[in-house]
């Protein structure tokens, strides 16, 4: 009799697991519950290899962009000084440098760019893949947001142009509460798994002077091309530079003009 109740439990027991084997199985098999998954790892023109992660439509290097040279094997200016960064800037010459000059940081940061090094022509971007431009990344965000993710005036404000009359300064835009989503923290879209991880590698920022700041608590990923305007003096202008900017404990995802002087990193998405 203890042999046959002993049986029926085990009985039981497996019953109940196939039960919730064969829902887990059903449920990895309807389409409408797909998940993030990392793809294929890609190499660049200098050898690196990078884990790459499709996002719906998208494939998008799921790491900073580490490459030293330009498609077609001209050499990008390495700066070591914030004297040497400075003048990179001040003549227009892409450069770039590592977080604090330090190479044993390029697996945890990749490497930071000036804006010179990204509008180049030469191109940064192995072949089949490039910059991501304002487009790609809203293309992103609608994907997160399981939608449109419609772009709000982060930041606004007002200056008097040459005719006295008061006119509104945009500083950036953004996406609400997506950040969370961008770094797999959390999502409400059933199409976007927890596993889902944009490795956001805050790797900070370089001023135009050379300084460091914000790393392990910024992101800053450069946009080009952009069709971003901007107001100074007056009049309303367009850059072609823009940036992406997440930060560690804030909840929306902002965009910006970038200036060329100064260095981000990058993150690249598939053509």
């Amino acid at each position: 009799m203890k042999n046959l109740k002993l049986s029926v439990k085990y009985f039981l027991f497996a019953l109940a697991f196939g039960v919730v084997l064969f829902s887990c199985s059903e449920m990895l098999k309807n389409d409408g519950v797909a998940r993030l998954q990392y793809a294929d790892k890609i190499k660049d023109h200098d050898g690196n290899e990078y884990a790459t992660l499709k996002m719906g439509e998208q494939t998008w290097m799921a790491e900073n962009l580490q490459v030293t040279h330009f498609r077609n094997g001209d050499p990008i200016l390495q700066v070591t000084s914030n004297y040497d960064w400075f003048e990179a800037g001040e003549q227009g010459v892409p450069a770039w440098r590592y977080y604090s000059d330090d190479a044993s940081v390029s697996e945890k940061y990749g490497i930071l760019y000036n804006g010179y090094a990204v509008s180049d022509p030469r191109g940064l971007a192995p072949d089949g893949w490039k910059m991501p431009g304002m487009d790609d990344w809203q293309m992103l965000m609608d994907y997160l947001a399981g939608g449109e993710a419609e772009p709000w005036p982060g930041s606004t404000s007002f200056m008097k142009n040459e005719d006295g009359e008061e006119v509104e300064l945009r500083l950036n835009v953004g996406w609400r509460n997506l950040a969370p989503v961008l770094m797999g923290r959390q999502t409400d879209n059933p199409d976007v798994g927890s596993e889902a991880v944009f490795k956001a590698q805050f790797a900070g920022q370089i001023d135009q002077y050379g300084n460091f700041y914000g790393a392990d608590e910024t992101a800053f990923w450069w946009v080009f091309p952009i069709d971003f305007p901007v107001f100074f003096m007056g009049k309303e202008l367009f850059t072609e530079l823009g940036k992406i900017r997440v930060s560690k404990n804030r909840e929306n995802v902002f965009a910006s003009p970038g200036f060329a002087k100064k260095g981000y990193a990058i993150r690249l998405v598939k053509e």
